[in-house]
Order: structure tokens, then C-alpha cells, then sequence
């Protein structure tokens, strides 16, 4: 745009022509300098969430912009409307950070790392109710994830039955080691982000998580670890709510070198979950797949 670089959304319905920006102007967000790592959320009732990083004259922060069913406007947020704490700098994590996500109901919630201004990077989060009210955090110490380390990836999902699961990975002294938190449908904390579960292997570096959630409630994180050899790529899942994690399932070959990035979705009533990553040495890599029934 004429002042920097501004999020801009294009979106097309269904039997529906692309609509597009008017011009460069026609951004969503502060019309100062840079705008970072747009992410966009929907669910079925065309509720549309789309967070983002940016400066608003100061340190960077997490922002959002807000579209309630499928004919309401998407929100222009003000100078204030920010969600992350003013005090100390968002974390700068173009892959995932800051994170949306919408439930069936229309809550939502954001995640993202951020400074804490104490040697820490941790984990923030702010949610929406149902009825459109959000909850930011107070301060620098309102965070979800434990307070000292150095966390980044946060990834965040909705239940259909409205439980609401966050991944990361986080170095609290023992290495990267990637953590899940778990919160019900009535606002308890099942598993707790300050005293989380540990998906990883306690002895093991693991990095970059990717989370999904089935339309039947099954879910399935999906993160790098070091082995001996190299990195492998490998998973946990939990059928619906209330069955525990199960176990640790490697998904990648020790054939072919070092494996790295997953992404995972999941599809279709039966909730097959389809993992993708990158394999081999730089500039020989090759992108693997794996089919979880």
C-alpha cells in the first residue's frame, strides 16, 4: 500500500466470482509500515477471523480483524484494538504467529509468542466468546504457557464440541520439547498451559508442531524430533473428547536423511488425517506424505 504493507483479504463463494481489494489501500489493517504472517480462520456459519503481527507505531503486536456470518463486514481495528500486551515486542514468527481459530458457535481464540520483557519468550493467547466478547491478557505474566523459556509455533484448534486444544514447543531448561494444553467447553482448563502435557519424548529435541481436529472430535498433533540419526517426523492422537493422548507414532522413514515441517489435516467423516513433509538434504528434498486412518 502508499505506507508500508498492509493485509489485504480476497474471497470467493461458492457458484461466485473473486472479489478483490478495490485498490492498495484496501487493507484490513493500520496503515503503518509492515504488516506480518496474515493468518485466516472460518467455520460453517461464515464467521471469518484473520490475525496478524504489526507495528503500530511502537513494538510489534498481535491485531485481528473480525467478520460475523456470512454477510457482516470484516472490522477495521483502531489504534487500541490490539490484543497482545503494549509492553513488550510480539514474537517475529512469519510461519505461525499469531494463530486464529473459530468454533461452531462462533468463539475464538488467538495464540502467539511474545516477549516478556524478563530474558522470556512465552506463549499469550486472548478469546472471544459467543457472544463476540474477547478476553486479552492483563499483563506480561497472564500467559497461557509456563513463564520462562523460550517458546515459538503455537497452533491452536476447536473441537467441534467446542474443547479448544494449543500445541507449541518450548525450551524451559531441558531442550525443545512440545507441549499441549486443553481447555473444555464450559472455560476449565482440562490440561493446563502453565503445567502442560508433554506430547514429545523427554529426551528427545522437538520442534515445529502442526495441530488438526476432525469433524468428530479426533485430533492429531504432528511435530519434528531428533533422533540419534537425524529428525524424524512423528505424531500422537486422542480420539474424542476425554480419551487421553495415545502414543508417540513415527510417520517418517530413516531412509532419505533428515526430515523436517510437517503440516497436518484431517477429512471426512471416517477422519482420515493426511501429514505432509519435506525429507533429504538441502536442495535435493523431497515432499513425503503419510495416510493415518
Amino acid at each position: 500500500m502508499s505506507t508500508g504493507y498492509g493485509v489485504a483479504v480476497a474471497e470467493k463463494r461458492a457458484q461466485q466470482n473473486w472479489q478483490f481489494p478495490t485498490d492498495a489501500d484496501d487493507v484490513l489493517s493500520q496503515h503503518y509500515l509492515f504488516s506480518n504472517a496474515p493468518n485466516p480462520a472460518v467455520n460453517a456459519q461464515g464467521d471469518l477471523l484473520i490475525s496478524w503481527y504489526q507495528s503500530g507505531g511502537g513494538s510489534l503486536l498481535a491485531w485481528q480483524s473480525e467478520r460475523f456470518g456470512y454477510n457482516g463486514t470484516l472490522s477495521h481495528p483502531g489504534p487500541n484494538d490490539f490484543l497482545s500486551v503494549a509492553d513488550t515486542p510480539v514474537d517475529s514468527h512469519p510461519v505461525a504467529n499469531p494463530k486464529p481459530a473459530l468454533a461452531p458457535n462462533g468463539e475464538a481464540a488467538v495464540v502467539w509468542t511474545q516477549e516478556n520483557g524478563k530474558g522470556s519468550v512465552v506463549v499469550y493467547a486472548a478469546f472471544r466468546d459467543s457472544k463476540g466478547v474477547w478476553t486479552k491478557p492483563e499483563n506480561v505474566d497472564d500467559t497461557l504457557s509456563p513463564r520462562f523459556g523460550y517458546a515459538r509455533c503455537p497452533q491452536v484448534a476447536f473441537a467441534p464440541t467446542g474443547d479448544l486444544f494449543v500445541v507449541w514447543y518450548q525450551d524451559t531448561g531441558a531442550g525443545n520439547r512440545v507441549f499441549a494444553a486443553h481447555r473444555a467447553p464450559d472455560g476449565t482448563w482440562v490440561e493446563p498451559g502453565r503445567e502442560p502435557t508433554m506430547l514429545s519424548n523427554p529426551g528427545s529435541e522437538a520442534i515445529y508442531p502442526s495441530l488438526a481436529v476432525g469433524e468428530r472430535g479426533g485430533v492429531i498433533a504432528v511435530w519434528t524430533q531428533k533422533t540419534n540419526s537425524g529428525w524424524e517426523i512423528v505424531a500422537r492422537r486422542r480420539g474424542p473428547v476425554g480419551v487421553d493422548w495415545g502414543p508417540i507414532e513415527v510417520l517418517s522413514s530413516g531412509q532419505g536423511g533428515s526430515a523436517a515441517q510437517p503440516d497436518v489435516a484431517i477429512g471426512g467423516p471416517d477422519e482420515v488425517a493426511v501429514v505432509g513433509w519435506t525429507q533429504g538434504e538441502v536442495e535435493n528434498e523431497t515432499v513425503r506424505l503419510a495416510v493415518l486412518p
